[in-house]
């Protein structure tokens, strides 16, 4: 896909975002530290009935505040989506995300039943529990980060032995975790990392019984920040949920990533296939 990047302003936010395709709206966001690139990539090829939607999350890419600044909170992003939503005027969409994506989809769904026709969650690295164990890596990246700066931080923080564990057994997180201190933005980085790190997408696995639509669930083994057992888990308490479990990035990125567009490819066709039943019926 090679469409170009949009502007959009709206509540103190400028969007940058991509709007490809006609058809059934599917918004996709990227994770912690990256951009709409990484959901794009993923999506691939496009689908045809799909109109796909993705941007930078605020304190992301390209992405900027225009306005009022509000502190950096999954919630916060959940409430952006409903902005870019209510922006472009569509009532209602599948969406989904990739870990801390997938957290502000949740939120969404949550907040927003009625406009959410499907949820798309994709290695979710974010539960329940505030200042969970598989998160602190990111409140010690912000620590390195903060006080010492993207250039002595990462050094110091491949000195640790939360780097050395996850460059033995997982490169795919230990590459990720060292991308975080790519910035130019120490501040803001710093402000997302702290959050995410102490944050929750949902305030018990209980509420999740309350999404009675379609739902995807995908995550590898071999992942001590995306946690298997936490997808599982949100699979499990959503009465319609499917779980799948891919190759890990740390296997074989190129499997990983075929396997995950081939996830998000047939459900949308089940979508699709879904919304002209009821519109034949209507």
């Amino acid at each position: 896909m090679s469409e170009k990047c949009k502007r959009l302003c709206v509540s103190g936010l400028e969007f940058n975002y991509v709007d490809a395709g006609k058809g059934l709206p599917f918004i996709l966001l990227h994770g912690l530290g990256g951009t709409l690139e990484q959901p794009v990539g993923l999506y691939g090829e496009p689908e045809k009935g799909i109109r796909f939607l993705s941007y930078d999350l605020r304190l992301h890419g390209n992405t900027v505040v225009c306005g009022t600044r509000q502190p950096f909170s999954i919630g916060q992003l959940a409430d952006d989506l409903t902005t870019f939503m209510d922006e472009l005027k569509i009532d209602r969409a599948v969406v989904g995300g990739i870990s801390l994506g997938a957290a502000a989809a949740i939120g969404f769904a949550l907040k927003h039943p009625e406009r959410a026709s499907a949820l798309l969650i994709l290695r979710p690295a974010v539960g329940c529990e505030r200042g969970a164990a598989n998160l602190r890596v990111y409140r010690e990246i912000a620590s390195f980060l903060g006080k010492e700066g993207p250039v002595r931080g990462l050094v110091d923080f491949t000195m640790t032995d939360t780097y050395r564990n996850l460059a033995a057994y997982e490169f795919a997180n230990a590459y990720s975790c060292l991308k975080q201190f790519s910035v130019t933005n120490i501040a803001a980085a710093v402000e997302r990392l702290t959050a995410v790190a102490d944050g929750t997408a949902f305030d018990s696995f209980d509420r999740l019984a309350m999404l009675r639509i379609p739902v995807r669930v995908a995550a590898t083994d071999n992942d001590s920040i995306h946690l298997i057992s936490l997808a599982k888990k949100i699979a499990e308490n959503i009465p319609c949920a499917v779980f799948t479990e891919t190759v890990s990035k740390s296997i074989s990125g190129e499997e990983h990533q075929k396997q995950m567009n081939g996830i998000i490819h047939e459900f949308l066709k089940t979508q699709i296939l879904k919304e002209l039943r009821t519109q034949k019926t209507k």
